[in-house]
């Protein structure tokens, strides 16, 4: 079941993906109540060169409280790349909170820089087993946790759930918080909210060549905007209140989907003036949101 939940929503921020399938033996709840309501889906974060690494760069704070805004209790251990003198201390609780576990435990980097799952420990080989981001097998060595590309650890534990209150004030309050800037980090290189779109635009007068990394990001935002669009469907359901913000989102998931189309067509990157077109409406779009978030709160 992880494995399929990691391999079905494909470009889905990893994060939203691993709480899925570090929850599914406690809870069931549709892919899109997890990215919006761990605030993934209402966030645009973007480099001055499209570096996927966008993807991860936030307050790590926010982990903690975006599953406890869908409800769960968590325990999180985790080291910095600046706590090299809490390496050992650290790798040895995570390790005791993975052996002791009854439910997959999220962590960080542990066969590619993205969140993933750790399943067992087997004490023969001394390595974690688990899946990958893509769903895959994962084989890690004891040692390595916190220690691979990326030397950051981090690794939670859902512990039980709830249903959620307060839903809507939260959502407008990750909302406001995003695009005033309260969330950011490594800025000017990084930037969010509608203003993450001026780096993006930048970037696309630039490219002359098929590349990666533009691909990764409408892939990416294209589902992170989709998930969006149909959650507040739902909540469109019993607050009218929403109708201008939802039909946003609706618009803002249709011009993505738009957007990862003309990205994906052989005559790309001949047609990124197209794409910057779309790119400037997104960000009116995501400033409309914003405005609407200020005026609903």
């Amino acid at each position: 079941m992880i494995s399929d939940i990691m391999k079905e929503y494909g470009f889905t921020h990893s994060y939203v993906k691993a709480l899925k399938a570090g929850s599914a033996s406690m809870v069931d709840l549709p892919i899109e109540t997890y990215a919006t309501l761990s605030g993934f889906a209402l966030r645009t974060v973007v480099h001055k060169d499209l570096c996927p690494s966008a993807m991860s760069v936030f307050d790590w704070e926010l982990l903690s409280k975006a599953a406890e805004d869908i409800g769960f209790e968590t325990k999180v251990i985790t080291r910095l790349w600046d706590e090299d003198h809490l390496e050992l201390e650290k790798r040895t609780e995570a390790h005791k909170m993975i052996i002791e576990s009854t439910n997959p435990v999220i962590t960080w980097d542990a066969s590619v820089p993205e969140w993933e799952i750790i399943t067992t420990f087997d004490s023969v080989n001394n390595s974690y087993t688990g899946i990958s981001v893509k769903g895959d097998p994962i084989n890690l060595p004891i040692d390595k946790l916190g220690r691979r590309e990326i030397p950051v650890l981090f690794v939670m534990e859902l512990t039980s759930w709830i249903k959620p209150t307060n839903i809507i004030e939260k959502i407008l309050q990750i909302i406001i918080n995003h695009n005033e800037g309260s969330e950011a980090i490594a800025t000017p290189d990084y930037l969010e909210g509608y203003q993450a779109y001026d780096h993006w635009i930048e970037k696309m007068k630039t490219i002359t060549e098929d590349d990666w990394d533009s691909r990764y990001y409408f892939e990416t935002y294209a589902i992170m905007k989709k998930h969006a669009s149909k959650y507040f469907q739902v909540l469109l359901t019993d607050n009218s209140n929403l109708k201008k913000m939802s039909q946003c989102f609706d618009d803002l998931a249709n011009l993505f989907g738009q957007l990862l189309d003309q990205r994906k067509t052989s005559s790309y990157p001949n047609n990124k003036n197209e794409i910057i077109r779309n790119l400037k409406k997104a960000k009116e779009l995501e400033y409309q949101i914003y405005i609407e978030a200020k005026n609903l709160s």
